[in-house]
C-alpha cells in the first residue's frame, strides 16, 4: 500500500475542506445521480464527475446496481480515465461534515488499477465492499456514501495529481428513495 499517498489524500482532503461549514437542507450542492431501472427489482443508479481542466474535463464515473427486491448492493463500478498512472492506483477517501470536519483514515483506501480498455480502468467493487488490505478492515462503501458528505478520488496522470470529488446527498436522497419505490 502506498502510504505516501494516503496521507497526501487525507492532507489535502482536510486542508481543501477546512474552512467548510455544515451544508444548509436541503443541500444546494447535491449532485443528482441517474437512476435507471435494468431489470425487475435491479437499478443502477450512475454519475460522471468531472475534474481536471474545466475546458476539456476528464471524468471518473461511479455505477452502483442496487438488487431493490433484497435491498442491497449488488456491485459497485468505477471507471477511472485511461490516462491515469497504473501504477499509482486510485485514492478513495470520505470527508464528514458536521459540527468539526473528519476526514477519517479508517475510511481511506488505495485501490489497485486492473486492465485498461478505451474507456478507462474498470474496477469492480462486488457487493460494494472493498475487501482487506492489511491492517485495514474491509470497507462498505455503500454505508460510506450513506454516512458522509463528501467522497473524494486522487490518482496521477502524466505525473500530475488529479483529484474527483463531488458530494453525496443527491446519492443519500436517491438511494433511500430507490428502496421506498415498489419495484416491478
Amino acid at each position: 500500500m502506498n502510504k505516501s499517498l494516503l496521507l497526501l489524500f487525507l492532507f489535502s482532503a482536510a486542508t481543501a475542506s477546512a474552512g467548510a461549514a455544515k451544508p444548509p437542507t436541503p443541500d444546494p450542492l447535491a449532485r443528482l445521480w441517474e437512476v435507471e431501472r435494468i431489470a425487475d427489482g435491479l437499478s443502477m443508479m450512475s454519475i460522471d464527475i468531472p475534474h481536471g481542466d474545466p475546458a476539456d474535463p476528464a471524468f471518473l464515473s461511479i455505477y452502483v446496481s442496487v438488487d431493490t427486491a433484497a435491498k442491497k448492493v449488488a456491485d459497485i463500478a468505477l471507471i477511472v480515465p485511461a490516462a491515469a498512472d497504473k501504477s499509482k492506483g486510485l485514492a478513495i477517501g470520505f470527508v464528514k461534515v458536521g459540527k468539526k470536519i473528519a476526514v477519517p483514515a479508517a475510511l481511506a483506501r488505495l485501490i489497485p488499477l486492473g486492465d485498461k480498455d478505451e474507456d478507462g480502468y474498470l474496477l469492480r467493487i462486488p457487493a460494494g465492499v472493498i475487501p482487506e488490505q492489511g491492517d485495514a478492515k474491509s470497507l462498505d462503501i455503500i454505508q460510506c456514501f450513506m454516512q458522509n458528505q463528501l467522497v473524494t478520488f486522487i490518482y496521477y496522470a502524466g505525473g500530475t495529481e488529479m483529484r474527483a470529488s463531488t458530494t453525496l446527498s443527491g446519492f443519500q436522497s436517491q438511494y433511500r428513495d430507490l428502496h421506498k419505490k415498489p419495484q416491478k
